[in-house]
């Protein structure tokens, strides 16, 4: 018989086996393989700082605005540009009339007569009526608590009527009240008679 040596190749992937004599021969030791270099990578360009654009150049003068405390003589350059000068005096010939002006206390006549203007009744004006309408802004009061006249007169004299610029209810010619877009709150709006 004769031996020969051949060698086997099984599969791709697994290691090829040495046939000596027809027998086959254990596997030989997988040597390590040897690790690849890593490839190196260009690093990533980072991006260039903008550098700032520089003006054109113009024949305007360059402004910088700072903060700091004023001096003395900045204050005064100041306020003399803000007082103004004063005007002149002119001659008391060519003036108008001198008026002088001097307080005391008003006398008995005068306080008399002052006292008995102010108690005239007041005059009445070819049937026209006047009245000063005084706006009130009222919230947590239901609308149906002021839904009559009389309801709202005594809602005005037990809550508004020392608001008003008239003494008494008898002044008081109507009360109107309008809900507000914000819901519980009402305008109430009171007439009150100037002149009748």
């Amino acid at each position: 018989m004769r031996y020969t040596d051949q060698t086997v190749a099984t599969k791709p992937d697994e290691p090829s086996v040495a046939l000596v004599g027809g027998a086959p021969s254990p596997p030989k030791p997988e040597l390590p393989k040897p690790a690849l270099p890593k490839p190196v990578l260009p690093k990533p360009a980072l991006p260039k700082p903008e550098l700032p654009k520089t003006a054109p150049q113009t024949s305007q003068p360059e402004i910088r605005v700072a903060y700091a405390p004023a001096g003395r003589q900045t204050l005064e350059a100041i306020s003399d540009e803000l007082v103004p000068l004063p005007l002149p005096v002119a001659d008391s010939e060519e003036s108008g009339p001198e008026i002088m002006v001097r307080e005391s206390f008003a006398e008995r006549d005068t306080l008399a007569a002052i006292i008995a203007e102010a108690a005239k009744p007041q005059e009445q004006t070819n049937g026209i009526e006047i009245f000063e309408m005084v706006t009130f802004v009222v919230r947590g009061v239901e609308a149906a608590m002021l839904s009559s006249e009389g309801l709202r007169k005594r809602f005005v004299e037990g809550h508004l009527l020392s608001r008003l610029p008239v003494k008494s209810m008898e002044a008081v010619d109507r009360v109107d009240v309008t809900p507000w877009t914000v819901q519980g709150t009402l305008v109430v709006r009171v007439w009150c008679r100037a002149i009748t």
